[in-house]
């Protein structure tokens, strides 16, 4: 023997169960959407440690291509180039030409007097 109930009770027991299975779905929609929060949080709080370690990787290295930049322009600044050497070389090779003369001569003429001291005794 069932006992019938009124339809206002029927009608507010079933407004009451779909209540309840609203609230459960409700949770769990909060409960995702927290998660949801939590993660795009996450992914920002990367993305920005990224950019930060991509800003300080692009800071040091144009701190590293000033480095090189300053030690380039110091070697240009030094450097000796072909005509330099052959300008120099010329300069030494025509000093050493005039040594060599004035040995020679110097050698002929201590020869000539060496000549004439043992000629005339």
């Amino acid at each position: 023997m069932t006992i019938e109930q009124p339809p206002s009770s029927r009608l507010e027991l079933v407004i009451l169960e779909m209540r309840g299975s609203v609230d459960v779905r409700l949770a769990e929609i909060a409960g995702h959407l927290a998660l949801l929060d939590q993660r795009i949080a996450a992914t920002e709080q990367r993305q920005e440690d990224r950019e930060r370690a991509a800003r300080e990787a692009r800071e040091a290295q144009a701190q590293q291509l000033a480095r090189l930049d300053e030690r380039v322009d110091a070697l240009e600044s030094n450097v000796v180039t072909r005509a330099d050497l052959n300008s120099r070389w010329q300069r030494t090779a025509a000093a050493l030409g005039l040594l060599i003369t004035v040995i020679g001569i110097v050698a002929s003429a201590l020869t000539a007097v060496i000549i004439a001291i043992v000629n005339n005794p």
